[in-house]
């Protein structure tokens, strides 16, 4: 059983009677337009019942370096996992990941002004010796959660077992949780079919979030990349930059 996603479970507040319902993947350390959805939404389903996807963002997302950008890769075990719920990946632990993650966060933003008060929560996450990549990557997701004041309750889709895929999962969640608006990220608009949904009485809307770039020297946009590229340079002033009421230049 997995222990983060228990422990959620049992201090998880209540999504019922909520109207919004938006619903992701629990993916490593997301950008920072993952945090914006669940802030706009009244109940965020952590979809682990979806399959693991190799070389997807599950286990892995971008830091900025030089003039390109590095993979944090968490390795897992998928020998005899082929399309498994990504609830059951487990993470290898023969590889010294933990170590390496430390390392490129110290040289990439060891500089940074909040980089102190973001690795005093960062850092001890990384001192478990985690065996399921769902209960890392919750942890992860609660501490940035906490640290940015977002509210919104969550669930497990896993504890709305069924035989759905696709649209029709995602129409099964939104009426389990009373959903009258399922809010999608902006890339649904390609995958979604939406007459589903509104055959069920829910309506469908998409994301709208264009925040401040964070362009750097050499003219790359850093907030399309994981929010720890915010986080480490806005601070708490990362939860003003997600609503559009920052602008990154003023920090100097």
């Amino acid at each position: 059983m997995n222990g983060a996603s228990e422990s959620m479970r049992d201090g998880m507040p209540d999504c019922e009677g909520k109207r919004t319902i938006a619903i992701h993947q629990p993916n490593f350390a997301p950008w920072a337009g993952f945090f914006h959805k669940m802030m706009a939404s009244d109940c965020f389903v952590y979809l682990d019942s979806a399959a693991y996807t190799k070389n997807g963002f599950q286990n892995r997302n971008r830091i900025r370096v030089g003039s390109g950008v590095q993979w944090l890769t968490v390795p897992v075990l998928v020998k005899g996992y082929f399309n498994a719920p990504s609830k059951d990946i487990r993470v290898n632990n023969q590889i010294p990941w933990r170590k390496k993650h430390l390392s490129s966060l110290h040289a990439r933003f060891g500089r940074a002004a909040c980089f102190t008060e973001i690795m005093e929560w960062i850092r001890p996450v990384y001192m478990t010796d985690w065996q399921f990549l769902l209960d890392f990557n919750i942890t992860v997701l609660e501490r940035i959660r906490a640290y940015l004041g977002v509210r919104t309750p969550l669930v497990l889709a896993s504890e709305f077992p069924d035989e759905h895929v696709a649209t029709e999962r995602l129409v099964h969640l939104t009426e389990k949780l009373d959903g009258l608006i399922y809010l999608s990220g902006a890339g649904g608009r390609s995958y979604l079919d939406e007459s589903r949904f509104r055959e069920h009485g829910i309506e469908v809307r998409y994301q709208e979030f264009n925040p401040e770039p964070l362009i750097d020297s050499s003219g790359y946009d850093c907030s399309k990349l994981s929010i720890l590229e915010v986080l480490f340079l806005l601070g708490r002033d990362t939860t003003d930059w997600l609503q559009g009421g920052v602008e990154w230049k003023k920090k100097g």
